[in-house]
């Protein structure tokens, strides 16, 4: 009775019998998987200064209108204002146009 009740999955197929075509078929399927992702591997763009800003405004408000944690709220202040800070400078450097560049 014990040993019917242990053994009474022994017989069972819990997957397929590999062949070779299926193991050449996984074979060349991982390899073309790595060829193709070392190749095809995209990153995403930075993120511009004024779309960091953005998204700094909008977790501060979050954080100000939702978090109680004193910490977290003065963190995500000064990280607010030194991008604020940072976008600001990048402003400040641009030169702007004058008409008569135009001219020229």
């Amino acid at each position: 009775m014990w040993e019917d009740y242990v053994d009474i999955d022994s017989g069972l197929l819990t997957s397929e019998e590999p062949t070779d075509e299926n193991v050449v078929q996984n074979i060349s399927a991982k390899e073309q998987l790595e060829s193709n992702g070392e190749e095809e591997v995209e990153e995403a763009p930075l993120p511009t200064a004024e779309e960091a800003l953005k998204a700094a405004e909008l977790l501060s408000r979050f954080v100000h209108s939702n978090i109680e944690n004193d910490n977290l709220i003065i963190a995500m202040s000064s990280i607010h204002n030194s991008i604020r800070d940072s976008f600001c400078n990048k402003m400040k450097k641009q030169k702007q146009t004058k008409i008569t560049d135009y001219l020229q």
